[in-house]
C-alpha cells in the first residue's frame, strides 16, 4: 500500500494505491549471520557490535521461519522484542518491506508487550476501573512534586547534607533512580527505612518514606509507573493458565539490544519461553549504557547458563564483520573497551567480538581528541569542523552528526550550530514535549486562557506574533506606534508606557485598540485572537477538560462557530506538499492530545488545565518520541 500526489489542472490531489508492495530482495549474508538465520531449536546469544547487521540478521531469521519450505509458522507464533519504540518502528518498517505485506508478527518493545499482556487477561475488575501508564516525564514531575510537598508537609526529615538540594532536578533524578531499583528488586518501603536505620544511613529512611507516600498517591490516582507495570505482567505472565497459553503460543522470539534489559524484562521473557520456543538474543556487552534506567549489563553475560540446560549452555555466535568503519576506528575503539574485563565470556569468542573484520578496510577515518576552555568554546570548535568539513571537503549535512554526553549539552551544541549556518535537527525522543516550538505555543495560549488578566509583556508579543495571531514585525511597529499615539492623546501629562506593555494591556482587557482604518486588518486579527482565548477561558470556567480548551485553542472555532485563525488548516495543507516540518508539527500536536487525555482522567475543570499546563512545563524528560505517521 502507498500514497502518491498527482497533480491535476494545476491542483494537488492524493491517491491511495491498495496493491501489495513486492517483497524486497533478500540481502546477501555472511557466515556468521547464516549461522543465527539457520537457527531452529533453543536458545542462542548472538554477539553484534556496530554496523555488524544485527538488524538485518533479526529479519532474515524471522522471514526464514515464516517461510521454511518444511516447517513454517505463522505470524502469531513469532514475537520480536526491543528496546525503543522507535527500533521497534524500523524493525517492523524492515519487515514489511521484506514479506511485502500481509499479517506481520508482534514488534513491541518491552513495555508495550507488557501493557498489551496486561490487556488481554484483564479480568472484569479491571476493566471496570484500568489502571493508568504514567510516561517517563509525568513521573518524573511526580517526584519532584512529592519531594517538594513532603519538606513542606513535614512528614519527611531528609539529614542536613540534602537538604538544601530537595528542590534541585539532581536530586530529584537520584530518587527517582533508586525508588524505580527498589522496585525492580522487589525492596518494600519500610525495607527501606529498616535498612537505613540498620547502616544509620538517614538518607535511605528518608527514600523508604517517601517510597511509602509514592505507593499512597499511585493506589489514589490508580496509576503505575513503568517498573509497576513491567512487575505486574511477570506476575501475569507466571500465573499457570497464562503462562501455559504463552509458552504454546510463541515458537521464536528475538530479542534486540539485550544488554539493556533489565531483571524484570528478563523475567519476562523467561515467562514466555517453553520447550518448543526457539529464542534469539541479540547485544554488544560493550554498549550497555542504560544502568541509570536499572539494565543489569550482567544479563547478557547470564543468559547461557540462565536460557540453557545445565549440561548445555546456550551456544554464542559473534557477528564479526562490521561494515560501518575501518581499521583506525575498529583499533582506536578496540584499546579503549579492551581494558573492561568479560570473564563470563571465554577470551577466544571475546577477541572475535571485539575485533571485527572491516568490510571497508580503505575507508577513510580519523580520530582526534580536542580540549577546550568552556563549553561554549567546544559548542563553537564543533560548528566550525562541521561547517569546514562541507565547504572544504564536501560532505553533506546529512551524514554528520553530533553526540552530546546529556540532554542539557544539546541547546547549547545546537545554537553553536545555527549561528555558524549549520543546519540542525535535534531528534525528538531527546526533547521533552514542552520544548517543541508547536507546543509551546499551545501550552502559553492554555496559560493565558486560564487567567487573562495576568497575561505578561513577554506572553502577549510571543502570542500575537505567533500562529494563533500571525501578526508580522513590520504590523506590530505601527500597532505600537499607534498605541503609543492614542496613549498621548489620552494623557499629554504623562509620557507612554513602551508599546509592548500597551499590548499587553490591550489584551488584559484593559485597553481598547486604535482606531486606524489602516491597521483595521491587524485589528481584526487581534479581536478575534482576544475572542478565541476569552472563549477558551468561558470553557475552562465551565470545567471543561483539558481536550476541550486545547481543541478549541488548536482549531481556532470559537464559541460562536467563527475561525479565530487557520493555523492548523495550514499545517495540514503544508504537510500534504511534502513539508516535514510541518509533519513533525501535527505529529507533535497529537502527542500534545495525547497527554491532555491522560490528565483528564486525573483533573476537572480550573485546576485540570492549570495542572496540565504546569505539567507539561515542569518536564525535563521527553514524555513519549514524537514518530512520524504515514502510510506505509
Amino acid at each position: 500500500m502507498a500514497q502518491a500526489m498527482r497533480e491535476r489542472g494545476g491542483a494537488h490531489s492524493w491517491h491511495l494505491d491498495l496493491a501489495a508492495l513486492p517483497p524486497a530482495t533478500p540481502p546477501v549474508l555472511d557466515d556468521d549471520q547464516q549461522r543465527v538465520v539457520d537457527h531452529r531449536q533453543g536458545p542462542l546469544l548472538v554477539l553484534a557490535g556496530p554496523g555488524t547487521g544485527k538488524t538485518t540478521t533479526i529479519v532474515e531469521a524471522i522471514v526464514a521461519r515464516l517461510t521454511d519450505p518444511l516447517e513454517p509458522i505463522r505470524a502469531e507464533q513469532v514475537l520480536a522484542l526491543t528496546f525503543g519504540k522507535s527500533a521497534a518502528a524500523d524493525l517492523r518498517d524492515r519487515l514489511v518491506s521484506r514479506l511485502g505485506g500481509g499479517v506481520l508478527p508482534a514488534v513491541a518493545t518491552f513495555h508495550s508487550f507488557a501493557f498489551g499482556l496486561l490487556q488481554q487477561t484483564a479480568t472484569a475488575e479491571d476493566y471496570r476501573e484500568p489502571p493508568q501508564l504514567l510516561s517517563g516525564a509525568e513521573e518524573d514531575v511526580r517526584i519532584r512534586e512529592l519531594l517538594m510537598g513532603a519538606v513542606e508537609d513535614g512528614t519527611i526529615d531528609w539529614p542536613d547534607d540534602l537538604a538544601g538540594a530537595v528542590s534541585t532536578l539532581g536530586l530529584a533524578n537520584e530518587v527517582r533512580a533508586v525508588l524505580a531499583k527498589a522496585k525492580m528488586l522487589g525492596i518494600a518501603p519500610e525495607q527501606l527505612e529498616r535498612i537505613g536505620r540498620s547502616s544509620q544511613r538517614p538518607a535511605w529512611v528518608a527514600v523508604g518514606r517517601l517510597a511509602a507516600q509514592e505507593g499512597d498517591v499511585m493506589d489514589w490516582q490508580n496509576v503505575l509507573d513503568y517498573v509497576e507495570l513491567l512487575s505486574a505482567a511477570v506476575a501475569r505472565a507466571q500465573s499457570a493458565h497464562v503462562a501455559r497459553s504463552l509458552q504454546q503460543q510463541y515458537r521464536l522470539i528475538c530479542v534486540d539490544e539485550y544488554q539493556d534489559t533489565d531483571p524484570l524484562q528478563v523475567a519476562l521473557l523467561r515467562a514466555l519461553v517453553g520447550p518448543h520456543t526457539t529464542v534469539i538474543a541479540v547485544g554488544d556487552p560493550d554498549q550497555s549504557i542504560y544502568g541509570f534506567r536499572g539494565a543489569d549489563p550482567g544479563g547478557i553475560m547470564r543468559f547461557p547458563q540462565e536460557f540453557g540446560r545445565v549440561d548445555k549452555p546456550a551456544p554464542i555466535v559473534v557477528l564479526r564483520h562490521t561494515r560501518r568503519f575501518g581499521l583506525e576506528i575498529r583499533d582506536a575503539a578496540a584499546r579503549i573497551i579492551s581494558r573492561v574485563r568479560i570473564p563470563s565470556f571465554d577470551p577466544s569468542i571475546l577477541a572475535l567480538h571485539r575485533n571485527p573484520i572491516c568490510e571497508v578496510e580503505s575507508a577513510p577515518g580519523s580520530i582526534e581528541v580536542q580540549a577546550f576552555d568552556s563549553e561554549l568554546m567546544r559548542s563553537a570548535g564543533i560548528a566550525q569542523d562541521m561547517r569546514s568539513l562541507h565547504l572544504h571537503q564536501g560532505v553533506p549535512w546529512s551524514q554528520m552528526a553530533v553526540l552530546v554526553r546529556n540532554s542539557q549539552d544539546i541547546a547549547g551544541v545546537q545554537r553553536a550550530l545555527v549561528q555558524a549556518g549549520v543546519p540542525a535537527a535535534v531528534a525528538t525522543d531527546e526533547i521533552p514535549l514542552r520544548a517543541e516550538p508547536s507546543i509551546a505555543v499551545l501550552l502559553q495560549a492554555l496559560s493565558v486562557a486560564v487567567r487573562p488578566s495576568a497575561i505578561s509583556t513577554a506572553e502577549a508579543l510571543e502570542l500575537v506574533t505567533g500562529p494563533l495571531c500571525g501578526i508580522d514585525p513590520s504590523q506590530l511597529r505601527a500597532l505600537g506606534r499607534a498605541l503609543r499615539m492614542q496613549a498621548r492623546i489620552d494623557d499629554p501629562s504623562i509620557t507612554p508606557p513602551p508599546s509592548d506593555e500597551l499590548l499587553r494591556d490591550v489584551l488584559r482587557g484593559t485597553r481598547p485598540l486604535p482606531e486606524d482604518e489602516q491597521l483595521a486588518d491587524v485589528c481584526q486579527s487581534l479581536q478575534q485572537f482576544m475572542k478565541l482565548i476569552n472563549d477558551a477561558h468561558q470553557l475552562v470556567d465551565r470545567g471543561a477538560t483539558p481536550v476541550e480548551v486545547l481543541w478549541m485553542v488548536w482549531s481556532g472555532q470559537c464559541a460562536d462557530r467563527t475561525r479565530a485563525h487557520g493555523w492548523a488548516d495550514r499545517l495540514r495543507r503544508q504537510a500534504l506538499e511534502g513539508s516535514r516540518s510541518a509533519d513533525h508539527d501535527i505529529d507533535a500536536v497529537m502527542a500534545l492530545f495525547d497527554a491532555a487525555e491522560r490528565a483528564q482522567q486525573r483533573y476537572r475543570g480550573v485546576v485540570g488545565v492549570r495542572n496540565f499546563v504546569l505539567s507539561l512545563q515542569e518536564q525535563h524528560l521527553s514524555a513519549e518520541p514524537i514518530s512520524e505517521r504515514g502510510i506505509q
